[in-house]
């Protein structure tokens, strides 16, 4: 839902001659943090397994993981600037356009 507008801000935030290397290292490390989510779904099974937990109480260990891994990027993202680093948008994209993006985004969240 919200890759659109994450490669249109790498797009705006990459210079013109690393944007190609800089996509291949999102999309590397999404991949990277896709799989770890895809192994992290297992940790409760594990936890009732090893720690004798009831599965309620691994569950909620790893709700309360999740949150708090929530929270640490909430406040990565809090740090970073609030708009494009450069005049991309500007310069490139017509009012139209303009337009179509920041009804997007504003739809998107």
């Amino acid at each position: 839902m919200f890759l659109p507008l994450e490669h249109t801000a790498l797009a705006s935030a990459a210079p013109i001659d690393s944007r190609t290397g800089a996509f291949a290292r999102y999309s590397f490390v999404g991949s990277i943090f896709a799989a770890l989510g895809a192994l992290a779904a297992a940790f409760p099974d594990r936890l009732v397994a090893r720690a004798h937990l009831s599965e309620v109480d691994a569950l909620r260990a790893m709700f309360i993981a999740y949150a708090m891994l929530g929270l640490t990027v909430w406040a990565l993202y809090s740090r970073l600037p609030a708009g494009p680093s450069c005049g991309f948008v500007r310069k490139c994209c017509t009012i139209r356009t303009r337009r179509t993006h920041e009804r997007a985004s504003t739809i998107a969240g």
